[in-house]
């Protein structure tokens, strides 16, 4: 083993294996931005479906509590004066 190396091989090999793993690294990073983009579309997708279940709810509840009927101030106080709750 110990023979010579011839260095144009040497360098040859390394350009081979240096110019792989580049490769490597590139498609790595190029999954890993895919990756990235489709978890911000799907966590705007969520967070839109959200805001809009939330627009529903409320709207949802102002129509109840605009539908129910409040006693007025002036009818409670008549009660209370009575001793005549229900």
């Amino acid at each position: 083993m110990n023979s010579e190396i011839d260095i144009n091989v040497l360098v040859s090999v390394y350009n081979e294996k240096l110019v792989s793993l580049m490769s490597q690294n590139i498609l790595l990073e190029a999954k890993a931005k895919s990756i990235i983009k489709t978890y911000e579309e799907e966590k705007n997708k969520i967070l839109l479906n959200n805001l809009e279940l939330q627009r529903q709810l409320d709207l949802s509840l102002s129509e109840k509590i605009s539908s129910k009927k409040i006693p007025k101030i002036e009818s409670i106080e008549s009660k209370i004066i009575k001793n005549d709750y229900n």
